[in-house]
């Protein structure tokens, strides 16, 4: 399942009846000069090479496709827009008279 992230499993959630907000959050890779600076492991560069190459580019239509209606997919790449959504979120929440439970 290499560069896809599960589907399956938010299909099964979203079958049972449950809404799912995603927030899709910017991963940032180092720099080439921060991964040779020592403070990574030797296999961090082939590690990074494989989230830009592999996952990066299919994380928002994941996150998207995961959540139950397009309004209710998130994404975020400032502290700020965090917090924004975060916010946009749990007013989504409150608004359908949700409760958490165990």
């Amino acid at each position: 399942m290499r560069g896809q992230l599960y589907s399956s499993q938010c299909a099964a959630i979203k079958n049972k009846g449950y809404s799912l907000l995603t927030l899709d959050v910017t991963y940032v890779i180092p720099t080439a000069t921060a991964q040779q600076s020592g403070s990574y492991d030797s296999n961090y560069p082939s590690m990074f090479s494989y989230l830009k190459t592999s996952l990066l580019p299919n994380i928002p239509a994941s996150m998207s496709s995961c959540a139950t209606a397009a309004s209710n997919a998130y994404s975020a790449n400032t502290p700020s827009e965090i917090q924004t959504a975060i916010s946009q979120m749990f007013n989504w929440a409150i608004a359908q008279s949700s409760h958490l439970t165990r």
